[in-house]
């Protein structure tokens, strides 16, 4: 409906019962411009709150309502007396300009901002950053649990990947074949640190900060591994799109140098994990079935699996 039209149906009202689930903001504004009352069920939504504070601020507390039986009474002693009804409305043409040409709440606004840009930021504590720095970072979507996560390992964790794998999985019931996942991720993500830069790619950032994301391959690397940690660290979510473009990128650099036999035996490396047999259930029968290039990530154990 324009506005307008909805101005003159609020002027042509006798009473205005506040509608639900919405109404109690602007709309109320709007009503009240035209000298219309509104009923308003203070408690029953916030926003209502706020139409019962506009009528606190016209000294008008006669509108608002704090119980169903009191809203019914209210709402029938405007509607049935036309002589109370002319003198709200005239109380609220008359009162009604504190809602509008008053800087209460603008002073308030500035007051904050003023506050906020005179107040030192606090000072980070990089104690552990320093001693104990984040070596490897990635944002996994796990189709499981319908998320992407942000994971990280510190100095400290280099050869305890398992167990931050391990603990993620306890934390949100995760099957054994994602934990180990994970872990192979973490596990490839820090092992690849030890090795020596090949190439370093340089592809533009998806219209973010910064505009360039700059990848380094180390050899032996999982491409795929080294697109999505040099988005983690550069704060870049990760895409499909900007994936490729990192992926052709390589091919233009580095042409097929990943899949040589030598780079594939560095890059197949795996966590010797002692994986403990999940129970037998005689009820429950667990099928994989793949066409995945990746299968070796989620089969730590087999090494010469492609």
């Amino acid at each position: 409906m324009p506005r307008q039209q909805f101005l003159h149906v609020c002027a042509a009202a006798d009473v205005v019962l506040d509608t639900f689930p919405v109404g109690g903001g602007r709309t109320t504004l709007e009503i009240l411009a035209v000298g219309t009352p509104v009923i308003v069920h203070e408690p029953r939504t916030t926003i209502l709150q706020l139409s019962a504070a506009m009528y606190t601020l016209m000294d008008m507390p006669e509108l608002i309502a704090y119980s169903d039986d009191d809203y019914v009474a209210k709402a029938l002693a405007v509607g049935r007396n036309a002589t109370y009804r002319r003198l709200l409305s005239q109380r609220i043409l008359d009162r009604h300009d504190v809602l509008f040409n008053q800087s209460s709440v603008v002073d308030e606004w500035s007051k904050m901002l003023q506050t906020i840009v005179a107040t030192p930021p606090p000072t980070p504590n990089n104690q552990q950053q320093q001693s104990d720095p984040v070596v490897f970072g990635i944002y996994l979507y796990l189709q499981v649990l319908g998320e992407t996560f942000a994971f990280q390992v510190r100095a400290s964790e280099r050869h305890r990947t398992m167990d931050i794998a391990a603990k993620f999985g306890q934390v949100h019931e995760l099957e054994p074949l994602y934990v180990a996942f994970i872990e192979t991720v973490l596990y490839k993500g820090v092992s690849r640190l030890d090795r020596p830069i090949v190439a370093t790619l340089v592809v533009p950032s998806p219209g973010l900060d910064p505009d360039e994301i700059v990848v380094d391959i180390r050899l032996g690397d999982d491409i795929w591994l080294a697109a999505h940690y040099a988005l983690w660290r550069h704060r870049v979510p990760s895409s499909r799109d900007v994936i490729d473009s990192i992926l052709n990128e390589w091919r233009v650099v580095g042409g097929q140098l990943d899949t040589t036999l030598q780079w594939r035996a560095i890059r197949d490396r795996f966590p010797e994990t002692n994986y403990v047999p999940a129970p037998i259930h005689d009820n429950c029968v667990t099928l994989v079935l793949t066409s995945c290039k990746r299968l070796s990530l989620f089969l730590p154990m087999t090494t010469g699996a492609s």
